[in-house]
């Protein structure tokens, strides 16, 4: 009589545990990247908005709080979502916002801007340092670079 050739059911339940405990340590690591590589929605959105806003400031010596109006009616024209009367990135990813401060002396133009691009969605699991982003009208932007989130 030939011995039986097989495995048992032992063997497969540890074959199926190990297989299991991979496949979750590989779809963590997998989202990890996925919300990693969503950022660069944020800041080059960021940047786009730094680069429309001093275009604008060469033009017409002020800054513009309008994201999404044409240039020729006095905005940067950024193709955003509006929802719930906030604007998003394309993807929904980050909340968008300017912060404008008049000049002073009244002449009616705005002399500085922080656009600020804070996490939403999915994107709120991203690590804390770098769930807001934001740069200014003098190119300074935050988190640091040294966190990483810039890259």
């Amino acid at each position: 009589m030939k011995p039986i050739r097989g495995f048992t059911l032992i063997e497969v339940m540890i074959a199926l545990v190990i297989v299991a405990i991979l496949g979750s340590l590989a779809v963590a690591s997998y989202q990890g990247y996925v919300r990693e590589s969503n950022r660069s929605e944020a800041w080059s959105l960021l940047l786009q908005i730094q680069s429309g806003e001093e275009k604008y400031f060469l033009q017409n010596s002020t800054y513009t709080a309008n994201l999404t109006a044409a240039p020729t009616a006095g905005g940067l024209g950024l193709n955003l979502n509006l929802s719930g009367g906030n604007l998003y990135t394309p993807d929904g990813l980050y909340s968008l916002s300017i912060a404008t401060v008049a000049c002073a002396g009244g002449g009616g133009g705005l002399c500085s801007y922080t656009a600020t691009a804070n996490a939403a969605a999915g994107q709120l699991k991203d690590t804390a340092s770098c769930q807001v982003f934001t740069i200014n009208s003098l190119g300074q932007r935050t988190p640091a670079d040294s966190t990483g989130c810039w890259r």
